[in-house]
């Protein structure tokens, strides 16, 4: 009798074990979850933004239309998905991003080195989501910009929108960059915006149809 007393304490034991063991995997799963759901953080649209229309908007914004040659400077490929705070994908969404080229330069009649822009450069773009929610384009790495007191970390503006009507402002960072944490809208996010707006690039892998000596990174949006 006091065996099976001892057996039957011991297998309460284990199932609480369990139990509580269960509850903490749970937890921990569920943290996680709600952590990559987290809606993006919104940020500064910027003194920036495109005004002016221009024939050639497409996800390639190393060429452009009618002009020999790509845009120099590090090619590179940001792709990602556009999902909603419960992780849906939203297909359909417009994705308009904007940057700097390799010398800080924007595409705007508000920058004063804007009559020295690289022709073969877009500039910015508009891209639709597919119906899984993703989207991909094909740029060069931004250069930083601004005064020796103020300098901006390289970044890449984006805009969604969902049925015509603006659902995020945001930007993305390069992970590596020794500007981000001197950088004031960089800094300005949460620890958890940083995370969800930095980004590794990798070279693209030797079997993809991507150009050759390109990186590419991946970031998802949460609107």
């Amino acid at each position: 009798m006091k065996s099976n007393h001892r057996i039957s304490r011991r297998s309460v034991f284990k199932t609480g074990l369990l139990a509580v063991g269960g509850y903490f995997l749970s937890a921990s799963l569920f943290s996680k979850v709600w952590a990559a759901c987290t809606r993006t953080e919104r940020q500064s649209e910027g003194p920036f933004f495109p005004v002016n229309e221009q024939s050639d908007v497409n996800q390639d914004l190393t060429t452009v239309h009618g002009v020999e040659g790509q845009a120099s400077g590090q090619v590179i490929y940001v792709q990602g998905k556009v999902m909603d705070a419960s992780c849906q994908p939203i297909a359909g969404a417009e994705v308009i991003v904007w940057q700097a080229d390799i010398k800080g330069r924007y595409k705007h009649p508000g920058d004063a080195e804007a009559n020295e822009l690289i022709p073969q450069f877009q500039y910015w773009g508009r891209i639709i989501t597919e119906t899984d929610g993703s989207y991909w384009f094909k740029t060069i790495m931004p250069a930083a910009y601004g005064s020796f007191f103020s300098k901006r970390t390289p970044h890449i503006h984006f805009k969604v929108l969902v049925d015509g009507k603006e659902r995020l402002v945001s930007q993305m960072y390069f992970e590596g960059q020794e500007l981000n944490q001197k950088d004031s809208l960089y800094r300005y996010l949460s620890k958890e915006g940083q995370r969800q707006s930095t980004i590794r690039f990798q070279s693209v892998a030797a079997s993809s149809e991507r150009q050759v000596g390109a990186l590419e990174g991946t970031f998802d949006m949460y609107v």
